[in-house]
């Protein structure tokens, strides 16, 4: 490319930027900009790539995951055909995926990537104070998120990220910036406490933080003990301020059980619409339509299988990633993901950091770690993967992939 042409495509790759950059900030707080700025960036991407690209298209395995993975969403609308929400469901699907996808085919340098981590970080500090103060600061749902345990799932994501970065970055800071992650840090994990999710909590104090620290353990010997005594300090501060997770906790304690009925009867449900349309289920943002009480009841007297509300419960989803797939997508929707989720948990085994890798991958690779352990752990008490917080996992996804892309190619 000549001077000009090289101007352009820098200026081209700005407006790319800002657009995904503006899509991350509206991402927990603002609907319309989300979606504006969803669409605009695929089209300023492709727009990019087929005028400015020198290098021939490469089809990746994780390109042909992705494809799978969304081709399933459309497959299994047009096979359900319930005639309901399983066309827009499918464009959930593929507007969740398709960020991730691009961004890991986008050939930004590590600068960049760890730039977008900081801002996705940043963007969740704003969207909790803008919905603190929507909300007359009484509930730390962020706002286009919704739901508590949706934003929980959110928070959780986060507070791995924040943790991964300020590990990361750790040695290169003075003694301000150790302060100011130290505390931004606790403040993502106190929102996670705060949203008294025990499916947040478990996979990021007890899954998320162990593994990053026992990975990590290269930069510094004695992380695994700070992080130990990081976790008893938030749980201390939980205790100490009767906050609401601390009384789920002592339910267990004295009861001697983790009450999973409510869950349990969840998942049922979803297994047994499953059951009856077991190749492509009843379609994406369906389930809701079919765990109505009437209609379980119809699907067990057809196996001839007995009813009580005490087994099969009545709600909107199964509260369970692995069921709701598998009642919503069948066997067609299922497959792509387990897939997709069984090569990420390789890819993160193999290539887990070591001196040998930067501290952009090493923090990237963090990221990506934080979003598995929320969808595949927390997806066992909810239904991960979806809407915002399903587009804030692949995003992860993305960049780490992005990041070892890039790593591989200056070498």
């Amino acid at each position: 490319m000549g001077i000009t042409e090289n101007i352009l495509f820098y200026r081209a790759r700005l407006v790319e930027l800002f657009c995904l950059s503006i899509f991350i900030v509206s991402l927990p707080s603002f609907e319309a900009p989300k979606n504006i700025f969803y669409v605009t960036y695929i089209v300023v991407w492709v727009f990019n790539r087929l005028v400015f690209s020198q290098s021939r298209f490469s089809w990746s395995l994780w390109d042909l995951l992705f494809f799978i993975w969304v081709l399933s969403g459309f497959l299994v609308a047009a096979i359900s055909n319930q005639g309901l929400n399983e066309w827009d469901g499918s464009l959930d699907l593929l507007r969740y995926i398709s960020v991730g996808w691009l961004v890991y085919r986008s050939q930004y340098n590590h600068r960049v990537l760890t730039a977008l981590l900081v801002l996705i970080l940043g963007s969740t500090f704003f969207g909790a104070i803008y919905s603190f103060y929507l909300l007359d600061g009484k509930y730390f749902n962020l706002y286009s998120v919704g739901h508590i345990n949706h934003s929980a799932i959110y928070y959780a994501i986060i507070s791995g990220l924040a943790l991964s970065l300020g590990v990361s970055f750790w040695k290169n800071f003075n003694w301000v910036q150790r302060v100011s992650v130290f505390f931004g840090v606790s403040i993502f994990f106190y929102f996670v406490i705060q949203t008294e999710s025990r499916g947040s909590i478990l996979p990021l104090f007890l899954i998320f933080t162990p593994l990053f620290a026992l990975a990590l353990k290269y930069l510094y010997k004695n992380l695994l003990t700070y992080l130990i005594l990081f976790t008893v300090i938030m749980f201390s501060i939980a205790y100490a301020n009767d906050l609401p997770v601390v009384k789920k906790l002592g339910k267990i304690y004295d009861s001697g059980i983790i009450n999973m009925s409510s869950r349990a009867r969840s998942i049922n449900s979803g297994l047994l619409i499953w059951r009856a349309y077991p190749i492509s289920g009843v379609g994406l943002e369906n389930l809701g339509d079919f765990m109505t009480k009437e209609k379980l009841k119809n699907i067990a007297n057809n196996f001839g299988l007995p009813f009580s509300e005490q087994k099969y419960y009545v709600g909107p989803h199964a509260h369970n990633i692995y069921a709701n797939t598998l009642a919503e997508r069948g066997i067609i929707g299922f497959t792509p993901l387990f897939l997709i989720l069984i090569y990420w948990l390789f890819l993160l085994a193999k290539d887990r950091p070591s001196k040998e890798k930067s501290l952009h991958e090493v923090a990237a690779w963090g990221g990506a770690l934080s979003a598995f352990c929320a969808v595949t752990i927390g997806g066992l008490f909810n239904t991960t993967l979806h809407h915002e917080h399903g587009s804030l996992a692949i995003l992860l996804l993305g960049i780490w992939l992005a990041s070892r892309n890039y790593t591989k190619t200056t070498k």
